[in-house]
């Protein structure tokens, strides 16, 4: 009788020390969801135009490699780069939705990043591709941006710029890509493990014996 006393003091100890726990950092789903939401739109946004520039600036190239294709005008080249340098602020947008969902979403589980080992493969995921972006972005398309919206560049003045985007930072953007787009698989993916990751501040809590259990299985 002593010790199934002990024990069952034990446990009401632990699971109150948990439910203190748990009060201290109360449940507050809806920041969880919008700070996912963040995520899963900016990355569309950053993704989808990032894909719809590629195809606009490499239909110009030979399939395969970043050599020009001879059968096209001049105009339709120039016509091309202004399409895919057109997109690039909607890409930015959905960029900096992307990675401020993405810190958010860190910070809010920062006391729980032990139990969510994705978050912190997730976070030097995301800082790599950001350094590569923000390399990219403030090397070759803001000025590209500036020569578009400056009025009507002629074809010498933009092919240069497009061809060292293209030639120089190519690898770099495929990395920042393939980076972005694993952390926008694994926010989508882990949370739907998990139900929609709501649960993971009471896990203790949810996962922890009562003093009755306790008592009844001794």
């Amino acid at each position: 009788m002593e010790a199934l006393s002990l024990r069952a003091i034990l446990a009401a100890s632990q699971q109150t020390g948990m439910v203190c726990a748990e009060e201290r950092t109360p449940r507050q789903p809806w920041v969880w969801r919008w700070w996912l939401s963040c995520v899963v739109v900016g990355g569309t946004l950053l993704l989808g135009g990032s894909v719809v520039r590629s195809v606009a600036l490499f239909s110009v190239f030979r399939p395969g490699t970043v050599e020009l294709e001879e059968r096209y005008l001049p105009a339709e080249r120039l016509q091309s780069y202004r399409v895919a340098v057109n997109g690039s602020p909607y890409v930015w947008a959905g960029g900096v939705v992307f990675f401020v969902g993405v810190a958010g979403s860190i910070a809010y589980r920062w006391r729980q990043l032990r139990q969510h080992g994705w978050l912190v493969m997730a976070a030097v995921l995301a800082a790599l591709a950001l350094a590569a972006e923000v390399w990219l972005v403030a090397r070759f398309d803001i000025p590209l941006v500036m020569l578009f919206a400056g009025g009507a560049p002629s074809l010498e003045v933009v092919e240069p710029l497009v061809l060292k985007r293209v030639r120089q930072g190519g690898s770099i953007g495929l990395l920042a890509a393939y980076a972005e787009w694993t952390v926008l698989l694994l926010f989508i993916w882990r949370p739907l493990e998990r139900g929609d990751g709501t649960g993971a501040v009471g896990e203790g809590v949810t996962g922890s014996s009562s003093p009755m259990r306790d008592s009844g299985a001794a």
